[in-house]
C-alpha cells in the first residue's frame, strides 16, 4: 500500500490513500479505522473540512 501521513492534518494517526483521482483519509485507533474523508485530488482541503471525534 502506498500511504501517506496527510498534510492538511498534523497527526501520525491520519492517513491517505491515493486511489485514482481521489484521496481517501483515514484514521487508526487502537480499535479502528475510520474513513474520515473521501475527496477528489483537485478539491483544495483544509482541516476544517474534515470531521472528526472529539480526543478527551
Amino acid at each position: 500500500m502506498n500511504w501517506q501521513n496527510s498534510p492538511e492534518l498534523n497527526d501520525d494517526n491520519v492517513r491517505e490513500l491515493p486511489l485514482y483521482s481521489y484521496r481517501i483519509i483515514y484514521e487508526i485507533s487502537n480499535q479502528a479505522i475510520f474513513i474520515l474523508a473521501v475527496v477528489h485530488q483537485r478539491r483544495k482541503l483544509i482541516s476544517d473540512d474534515i470531521l472528526r471525534e472529539a480526543k478527551d
